[in-house]
């Protein structure tokens, strides 16, 4: 596929088992296709209903202005705590410092938004089962994002699960049932930012399977669409492309585009004098490392859809 016009950018909605190396990493020859075009995944069986491809036009006026927050990190920064011998006392089995930063700039970051109409956030003391389900049974949410440690359940991906600060636990299978559960018809834009650890409390070293056989349990007619991280570090390039990620989406574009600009505003600010000109190779100085790291935000979605 070829970009002909700088004005129009190509969606393109990928249908795939698994993912085992990100489309967005592909090389065409001219440049990565995650700097040019709005990608989008869909995992497991194809819906048979087909796909609905339309891509809505509104007057400005008639997009959409605030929007209602729900954020809940479970951090496990109360627990699980073992004994350590060398300190004689209880320490965190499970710290997620990355985690935490990015939950201090996201909490900070809506807070400020003059498009944030409502927020709602569950850590520490109020991260519980009840407040976490019924927060996202009302139904009022338009964006939930979501940081935590997940323990994955390899025989059953669905009953993968949270620990909350009651001592509870809330799986995907939650989730999804709380989802389907609301009586309104918004779908909500769901971020992930999870560290994926196994039954046994083993960190996995890598992800991107194991997420793909998580994203399959949810169903993509429920929510406007879901974004995974597949790297768990938190720096200056990660805050401002979540930030400009959330910009993009609440000013009108599509989810598929907010990802190609947050990612392109990046690079443009990081090679460019002059963000505005257009004559420019935006991957002058990159390397493999830097790649991987802008691509590290994967959407599970039709790249087309916005915020409703």
């Amino acid at each position: 596929m070829k970009q002909d016009c700088t004005d129009h950018i190509p969606h393109i909605f990928l249908m795939l088992d698994n993912i085992t190396i990100p489309f967005d990493l592909i090389h065409d020859g001219s440049g990565f296709t995650s700097l040019k075009y709005s990608i989008g995944y869909s995992l497991g069986e194809p819906d048979l209903r087909g796909i609905n491809s339309k891509i809505p036009v509104l007057p400005l006026d008639q997009l959409k202005q605030k929007f209602n927050i729900l954020i809940f990190g479970s951090l496990n920064l109360m627990l699980p705590s073992k004994w350590d011998d060398a300190t004689k006392n209880n320490v965190l089995m499970y710290p997620f410092s990355e985690g935490v930063n990015e939950l201090n700039h996201i909490i900070q970051y809506f807070s400020e938004s003059s498009f944030v109409d409502h927020m709602e956030y569950y850590i520490q003391e109020n991260l519980t089962r009840e407040n976490v389900l019924n927060s996202i049974i009302s139904g009022t949410n338009d964006i939930i994002h979501i940081i935590g440690n997940l323990f994955y359940s390899t025989e059953n991906p669905k009953n993968s699960y949270f620990i909350t600060n009651d001592y509870q636990t809330v799986s995907i299978s939650d989730i999804n049932y709380a989802i389907k559960k609301t009586t309104t018809t918004k779908k909500p834009f769901i971020f992930f930012n999870v560290r994926i650890f196994n039954l046994l409390g083993d960190q996995l070293p890598s992800i991107l399977k194991v997420i793909s056989k998580i994203i399959q349990n949810f169903d993509q007619n429920e929510e406007t669409g879901i974004i995974v991280r597949i790297l768990y570090d938190f720096n200056d390039n990660k805050r401002q492309l979540i930030s400009n990620i959330y910009n993009n989406l609440t000013d009108g574009f599509s989810q598929g585009i907010s990802v190609l600009k947050a990612r392109q505003k990046i690079l443009l600010n990081k090679v460019a004098l002059n963000v505005d000109q257009k004559e420019i190779d935006i991957q002058q100085d990159m390397n493999v490392e830097s790649i991987i790291a802008f691509n590290s935000f994967l959407l599970f979605g039709k790249p087309w859809k916005m915020l409703e």
